[in-house]
């Protein structure tokens, strides 16, 4: 029972931040849209490289891991709205 009235209360402050996060959104007027990334800037190769160590194995920049998430998230999303878009019409 005690860990029922935690969940309670863990989700209860949840929504209290969210709504909080709300109305300082419409006091100061400032759209939640301008907070996404249209255009995500890329390093140069340079700058993140890809090296070849001992025994063959490939080594790169931690950054490339991150691109490569990015790039793999949004191609997910473009499927799921794809596949979204064509059970409805």
């Amino acid at each position: 029972m005690n860990g029922k009235i935690e969940k309670l209360e863990e989700e209860r402050i949840f929504l209290v931040r969210r709504m909080e996060l709300a109305n300082h959104f419409i006091r100061t007027n400032v759209e939640p849209e301008w907070m996404v990334l249209c255009l995500l800037p890329v390093l140069p190769l340079e700058l993140r490289p890809i090296i070849q160590i001992d025994g063959g194995k490939l080594m790169s920049s931690d950054i490339n891991e991150l691109y490569r998430r990015v790039i793999y998230r949004n191609k997910t999303l473009i499927d799921l709205l794809a596949t979204s878009r064509s059970t409805l019409g």
